[in-house]
């Protein structure tokens, strides 16, 4: 529903009371449902040969990075400050390698994931996770099949490695 909002404040609110009272605007009661579907950026982070991976709380293990967030300039530069918040860490965003929907807890994220690389050599043993995740790993393609990963991110690995 739309009122013109333009003219002095007091014409705009005569026109919504009268709106109102004639019926013609209705707000609704039942709650109001966010629809649109979140987007996590995950990195596909190679050292050593073998890929950088996070538990998460749902103990599973994930590519790093996470929500698309409204204030971020793009998905790279939500990816950098994902990659630093979560394992204080610069890295390059490459080349987008897969984007898939993945279900959490019966809500549909999709998922979009970047090739990455260290900014500067880092050594696995210098990783360290962020409170967010319970530990940080780094496996070879053919480990992390055998691991508690969602397919989709083993196919973006597999697109890199």
């Amino acid at each position: 529903h739309v009122i013109p909002g333009d003219g002095p404040a007091a014409e705009v609110v005569s026109r919504s009371r009268t709106a109102l009272a004639g019926g013609s605007l209705r707000l609704g009661t039942e709650p109001w449902v966010d629809d649109r579907w979140p987007v996590s950026v995950k990195g596909v982070l190679t050292l050593g040969g073998r890929t950088v991976v996070l538990r998460n709380d749902r103990d599973e293990w994930e590519l790093p990075g996470g929500r698309l967030e409204m204030a971020d300039e793009s998905p790279a530069a939500a990816l950098r400050r994902e990659f630093r918040e979560e394992l204080d860490i610069e890295v390059e965003i490459g080349g987008l390698i897969d984007s898939w929907i993945y279900d959490v807890a019966g809500r549909r994220v999709l998922i979009v994931t970047y090739a990455c690389t260290a900014a500067e050599p880092t050594a696995l043993d210098e990783l360290r996770h962020s409170d967010e995740h319970r530990a940080v790993g780094a496996f070879t393609l053919d480990e992390l099949r055998a691991e508690r990963i969602p397919d989709g991110y083993v196919r973006s690995v597999s697109g890199v490695c």
